[in-house]
């Protein structure tokens, strides 16, 4: 029972840190989309 809670655990933590590096990834995107297009405007 703890083995399979750790592994709930592991996976959850693994889920989130992958959304939050996808999310910061999108951010970077669209800031360096937002700053190039101000630049050529």
């Amino acid at each position: 029972m703890a083995l399979a809670f750790a592994f709930a655990f592991a996976f959850a933590f693994a889920f989130a840190f992958a959304f939050a590096f996808a999310f910061a990834f999108a951010f970077a995107f669209a800031f360096a989309f937002a700053f190039a297009f101000a630049f050529f405007i």
